[in-house]
């Protein structure tokens, strides 16, 4: 498969064209299986080394003859130092998709970002390989039940991470339209944004045709159910924030891989658990079989870790790990 990066008009993100991908047309190709490379939450502003753990990815991604990469979000804030990550995106020889993080709009606003990378739409839909993906946006927060969408830190302190009446009005009729399988992407996980009720309503209505909705933002591997719909957390590329409260990270317990001249560079990481390596997901699709695998990358923490460091340890219920734990499910 190859990929163009020209704006033909017909695909739904100037970072991927797929009516250049070469090959068997999707009426005569057979079933088979998928693999998507996924990775979340680099924070290129926040943890030192994002263009090794970024290079590792692209080259892991080849290496496992990835059919499409997918971007999770808080990837890199825009700006004259972070046009190498725009640069590197937009060359990705993979097939690529990305959805925005909420730390994405904290230095710009959404169209800014969505012009760095080159998005046309803060959320899309697309075909690929027999599959319906939909890329939401929960960049919204809430004020007297109108939705603003996120700009330059305004979410702070806000009811937040809201799809919005109009966006689900575009999901429903995607989802009613479509007679594929559909996987959902979302930087927060659909099943936690401010309007939830809503949210699940409709993909419960639609569940037969639910692959997951895959989500990062909250830093940690791991799957839940509802309802017969599977929502998987993809783990942070680069680290497990666990704030204020908890006792600091210090450059004595990061030696050898941060110094104190790191952290004058990068004032919030004494609030992470750094991850030692790029952290990556792959999730394995069998349209036959109706089954997802993950597996993925295994590292270790910098430093003490979250439960050390007097954190609980855990997620939304699910534990801050330094690894990928491979997990089978199947849809339907």
């Amino acid at each position: 498969m190859v990929s163009c990066r020209k704006n033909c008009g017909s695909c739904p993100l100037y970072s991927v064209c797929f009516c250049s991908i070469v090959g068997i047309s999707s009426d005569e190709r057979s079933v088979r299986d998928m693999k998507l490379a996924v990775m979340a939450d680099l924070h290129v502003d926040l943890v030192p080394g994002a263009q090794r753990r970024l290079t590792d990815f692209f080259a892991a991604a080849r290496r496992e003859h990835a059919d499409m990469i997918v971007n999770l979000g808080d990837f890199a804030a825009p700006g004259p130092e972070n046009q190498w990550v725009a640069d590197m995106w937009r060359s990705c020889p993979v097939p690529h998709c990305m959805v925005l993080g909420n730390h994405d709009m904290d230095e710009s606003d959404k169209s800014g970002v969505m012009q760095f990378y080159g998005l046309k739409r803060s959320y899309d839909t697309f075909v690929f390989e027999g599959v319906q993906f939909i890329l939401l946006d929960t960049n919204h927060f809430e004020r007297n039940g109108i939705c603003y969408d996120y700009a330059y830190r305004n979410y702070f302190g806000k009811q937040r991470e809201f799809l919005g009446a109009e966006q689900r009005r575009w999901l429903r009729d995607v989802l009613t339209q479509t007679e594929l399988p559909c996987i959902l992407f979302s930087h927060e996980g659909l099943e936690n944004t401010g309007d939830k009720e809503d949210v699940l309503a409709i993909l419960k209505e639609y569940r037969d045709k639910m692959v997951a909705c895959i989500n990062g933002h909250n830093h940690v591997d791991g799957v839940t159910e509802q309802e017969g719909i599977h929502f998987l957390d993809v783990i942070s590329m680069s680290q497990h924030w666990i704030g204020e409260t908890t006792q600091l990270l210090t450059a004595e317990e990061c030696a050898g891989y941060f110094t104190e001249e790191t952290f004058r560079q990068y004032p919030f990481l004494k609030y992470m658990t750094p991850l030692a390596e790029a952290m990556y997901e792959f999730v394995d699709i069998d349209l036959e079989k109706r089954q997802i695998s993950v597996s993925g990358t295994r590292s270790s923490f910098v430093g003490r870790s979250p439960v050390e460091r007097g954190h609980s340890g855990t997620i939304n219920g699910i534990a801050m790990t330094a690894e990928v734990k491979e997990r089978t499910f199947c849809w339907g």
